[in-house]
């Protein structure tokens, strides 16, 4: 299979820097796995366990900060911190939080594990400092977890010297005509409410992202919780492209159904891990891969799925970048490829989006028709935005995608005899 993407040191980059990537060396022996080459040394688990330790074996894999694509000065801002590696959360969810178009996301961790590394380091990737205004708000529900955040987000920016972050603290006076022109905001509920609605201290029209830290916590207290309200409203009313990142290490239903469900409908949950369970509801034998998955359980669901004991194979790009995967009857884009390296400027919601990623689109279908067999793929297009990346890859390679309507049950059926009758 030809590669493609970017290769670098050894390593398998994809363009939507959306997962962990699995080095060269280990896609090899997974190929082999497929391939039905490896058996003797599948049973020697102890001896993988071991392996996973030495740098120069297959089953060696690193994540770094510089896989994440962040800013020199915040990698280095990293290390001087002591932050080695990043950790699961961060690694999970800074290219997500990157991608274009920004997706809103509901993320859960543990305390202790990175979390406010995680949105900082997000949205200090994103601030301009050239422009002197508002660009990111940061909601804690307490003054004091707002100041803990304000010294790490300077411990972070350390090597941005032009950038400007404000506590919201009770001893701000705010008078009619009061403006903040700081980057980032970072206050309590309470007093962000009244600069943001009340006093219009804080002009939203350049901010791109806003952050509720603890936010499952934020709901147990009704003032708090009207706060919240008022501020999401006033900014899903005047800034409606804003993304909205919710950060708790306990989430219950009240606060999906309370705070995020009216606000941010669209937003991620960890998308692969949510496709594999609606898919195991429905009875499917479902098997999940992706970079950030421990070398021996990579290995051992890349060997059943070879052995036909998963019939469906969840993988996100970088999983996949250079398997060999024979025998695929169905590949199913659940989104679009894009390429994050490159920006335009789109028609839709007067945002930003990526290009099509058309490498990426033809390494994933070209998994399926092999050798004379046939084959399909199935696009799947939940808004504009997809719908017009797709649109862009069928111009590119010039051929035709049939379009259905998932609501019309008579087109599915005639679909799928024409397809029968293959």
């Amino acid at each position: 299979m030809a590669q493609t993407g970017a290769e670098q040191n050894g390593q398998y980059y994809d363009n939507e820097a959306e997962d962990t990537p699995i080095p060269k060396t280990e896609v090899s022996l997974l190929n082999r796995i497929l391939n039905k080459e490896i058996n003797d040394m599948y049973e020697g688990k102890v001896e993988i366990r071991t392996l996973q330790a030495d740098p120069s074996s297959p089953l060696h894999s690193t994540e770094t900060f510089e896989s994440l694509r962040l800013k020199p000065e915040l990698i280095a801002a990293c290390y001087a911190k002591g932050f080695q590696l990043p950790s699961k959360i961060q690694s999970a969810c800074i290219p997500l939080i990157l991608k274009t178009p920004a997706p809103d996301l509901v993320a859960q961790a543990q305390n202790g594990t990175g979390k406010t590394a995680t949105f900082l380091l997000s949205i200090l990737q994103r601030i301009n400092t050239s422009i002197m205004a508002p660009q990111s708000i940061i909601i804690a529900p307490t003054l004091e977890l707002a100041q803990q955040i304000v010294t790490v987000a300077k411990d972070l920016s350390i090597k941005m010297p032009d950038l400007k972050i404000r506590c919201a603290t009770k001893g701000e006076i705010v008078t009619p005509g009061t403006v903040f022109n700081d980057h980032i905001i970072i206050g309590s509920p309470g007093i962000a409410e009244r600069w943001i609605v009340q006093h219009r201290a804080i002009d939203i029209s350049k901010v791109f992202c806003i952050i509720f830290d603890e936010a499952d916590d934020m709901l147990s207290m009704q003032n708090v919780q009207d706060n919240i309200f008022r501020i999401l409203n006033y900014v899903k009313t005047n800034q409606p492209n804003c993304q909205l990142l919710f950060f708790s290490a306990t989430y219950d239903d009240d606060a999906i159904r309370y705070l995020v469900e009216p606000f941010a409908p669209d937003a991620q949950y960890i998308t692969v891990k949510w496709i594999s369970e609606q898919l195991k509801k429905n009875g499917r034998e479902v098997a999940v891969l992706h970079g950030d998955l421990p070398a021996e359980a990579r290995l051992d669901y890349v060997r059943r799925f070879a052995n036909s004991e998963f019939k469906v194979l969840i993988t996100t790009n970088v999983a996949a970048r250079g398997l060999d995967i024979p025998q695929v009857a169905l590949v199913i884009n659940y989104d679009p490829p894009v390429d994050n390296l490159k920006v335009k400027m789109g028609p839709i919601g007067n945002g930003k989006l990526g290009y099509a990623d058309y490498d990426t689109y033809l390494h994933r279908i070209g998994r399926t028709g092999r050798f004379g067999k046939p084959g399909m793929a199935v696009n799947m297009a939940d808004n504009e935005v997809s719908l017009q990346l797709f649109k862009e890859i069928e111009e590119h390679f010039g051929c035709p995608m049939q379009r259905l309507d998932p609501m019309n049950y008579d087109q599915l059926e005639q679909f799928e005899n024409s397809r029968s009758a293959v």
